[in-house]
Order: structure tokens, then sequence, then C-alpha cells
């Protein structure tokens, strides 16, 4: 993680990454994995981007990719959320085919 995104050497422990880490494990139910492939994942602000998006999405019912929930602006996630919503279930080649809900061996 830290040679993908060296500014985590930067980043307080206490006040910015441990609890990044819980919330991530705990509330969203995530795997390490997905850390690995995005650390950027601690840049962003735990309250007012991670769980508000979080939380939209298990309104929705949708589990996005880390990057797709996390890197677009305000609108365009919205947009993608509920292109999400009211679409059938998404291509491989999709940003929404991330979801463990889905069977991944459907294409």
């Amino acid at each position: 993680m830290f040679r993908r995104f060296p500014s985590l050497f930067c980043y307080n422990i206490e006040e910015n990454l441990e609890p990044k880490f819980d919330y991530f494990v705990v509330e969203m139910g995530r795997e390490m994995k997905e850390l690995n492939v995005f650390p950027q994942y601690f840049s962003f602000s735990l309250e007012n981007r991670i769980k508000p998006r979080h939380m939209m999405c298990v309104e929705k019912g949708v589990c996005l990719s880390l990057p797709v929930m996390l890197k677009s602006h305000e609108s365009r996630f919205r947009d993608r959320l509920e292109v999400c919503c009211s679409s059938s279930m998404p291509v491989r080649q999709s940003p929404f085919w991330y979801c463990t809900k889905f069977d991944h061996n459907v294409t």
C-alpha cells in the first residue's frame, strides 16, 4: 500500500488511518485486498465523503468499488448510483461490476 501511495507515511495513525480502517472493516465489511489496490481511500474525508457515499450505496443496495464510490464528483457519483439502480446487471467491463452480491461467473 505504501509503495502505491507513499503519502500514507504522512498520515496520523490515530486521527486518520485507524478510524478509516475501522470503518472500512466494521461498517463497510470490505476486504483488505481492496485497500491494497486503492490505498488512496485514506486520503478521503471519513465524515464528508466516505460515510455519506457508503450510506447512499447501502440505501440503494449497491456495492461499488472504492474508486468508483470515492473519486468522482458528487453529481457524477449520484448519476452513476442512479444508473446502477435503474439498469440490469452490469457487464464485466463496467465500473459497477464490483459488488459481491452478483454472480461473477455471469457476463
